[in-house]
């Protein structure tokens, strides 16, 4: 797949590396129950210098282990009951924790030292992370992608069809008429594009991609990849 502007991480599922093992709940941000899907993955970033200067070729990457739980209704008041994903990342000068809803991004703990600060921006930016999560849930929990009026979105040549919005800065666009969404466009002042593909069955239901590349909106180079394993 030719790669664009891409934040590609890449997600492997490695026994023993999920955040709760087993049936324990998670107490992390204020999530007490069980989470309805859990998975391991290695971040892969591009670094800030590792872009080449001469060939514009992916030259540096940043790798670090994260643990991830998705819960498809948060444990707050009626109001307040919308999807929620945790992260925890093992990091050289410690570890960090951050919970991604809709729109929002809130950092709960950080390393004790930042390794790449540009890289940990990019791992905890907020239009991205809500944008993935947007990604987890519209072929599981379709109804959290609103519907509006949009139209086609040309992305490595292929066209897309406009399928919705999660939150206000998302938009997200399908494979045909009936194929999965599995492309989201962020807004702001620096836009993504992420592209999820190779899906995968959950036993509750519905399917998540098993790798997702984000890409910048106007740069063509590759900056990260997720690879996702069901638990």
């Amino acid at each position: 797949m030719k790669k664009v502007v891409a934040v590609f991480v890449l997600f492997v599922l490695l026994a023993g590396l999920f955040g709760c093992q087993g049936n324990k709940s998670s107490k992390k941000g204020g999530l007490a129950q069980k989470a309805d899907f859990k998975f391991s993955c290695v971040a892969k970033f591009l670094t800030a210098d590792g872009l080449s200067k001469t060939t514009g070729a992916n030259a540096g990457w940043y790798l670090t282990e994260q643990n991830c739980e998705l819960y498809f209704e948060s444990a707050g008041g009626k109001q307040n009951r919308k999807p929620v994903m945790t992260v925890e990342a093992n990091e050289p000068g410690g570890n960090a924790f951050w919970t991604v809803s809709e729109d929002k991004l809130a950092i709960r703990k950080k390393p004790r030292a930042i390794a790449d600060k540009k890289v940990f921006e990019l791992m905890t930016n907020e239009a991205v992370s809500s944008a993935m999560l947007g990604l987890f849930l519209a072929e599981t929990k379709p109804a959290n992608i609103v519907s509006g009026q949009g139209g086609i979105f040309l992305f490595q040549g292929k066209k897309y069809s406009f399928a919705g919005f999660f939150g206000k800065n998302t938009s997200f666009y399908r494979a045909g008429k009936d194929g999965k969404v599995c492309v989201a466009v962020t807004e702001g002042k620096k836009r993504y594009v992420l592209f999820g593909y190779n899906y995968i069955k959950l036993e509750n239901g519905g399917s998540v991609p098993s790798k997702i590349d984000v890409y910048g909106y106007e740069n063509p180079n590759e900056i990260a990849q997720y690879i996702i394993f069901a638990n």
